[in-house]
């Protein structure tokens, strides 16, 4: 009885010519969704507040979370309203230099040198153009390119 399959391997040139030819497909794009930290604005001076409240909750005995991260670019609370939800205790100094951190971050945010080129050349184009990001919406709309009409997407839980 002869064997059901050519157990033999086929070399590279062989297997192309058994493969079904592949089909092209023509798609049109109506739409560009970019991430906005990373992708279109980058921070300049990084300072790092509420990773810097983190360490304290850490000093303070609190175990950190796989999704601690998650927490503080989602919820829109704020400094003060982070280190509650953490359970850490904050004096008013401590409290304030995480803040004047914050702002000196977010001042120190620009857009990549291409990404407002890019962005405005795509809306020329007629295609739909947005941005999302894991941050707070109240960090999203302080986003130069956001401020200056393009759309951030609703958020998902």
């Amino acid at each position: 009885m002869p064997p059901l399959f050519d157990a033999r391997p086929l070399h590279f040139d062989e297997y192309r010519t058994v493969q079904k030819p592949k089909r092209r497909y023509s798609v049109l794009i109506e739409a560009v969704i970019f991430d906005v930290y990373g992708t279109l604005l980058q921070i300049g001076e990084r300072r790092r507040p509420f990773r810097n409240l983190l360490k304290q909750a850490r000093s303070q005995g609190r175990q950190p979370r796989a999704d601690d991260a998650r927490t503080l670019m989602t919820q829109n609370v704020g400094l003060a309203g982070a280190a509650n939800l953490f359970g850490t205790q904050l004096g008013n100094v401590e409290l304030a230099t995480l803040e004047l951190d914050l702002y000196a971050e977010l001042a120190s945010v620009r857009p990549y040198d291409d990404a407002l080129r890019a962005l405005e050349s795509l809306k020329r184009a007629g295609l739909k153009v947005a941005a999302l990001s894991y941050r707070s919406p109240k960090a999203l709309e302080s986003s130069p390119p956001l401020a200056s009409g393009i759309p951030a997407l609703p958020r998902s839980r």
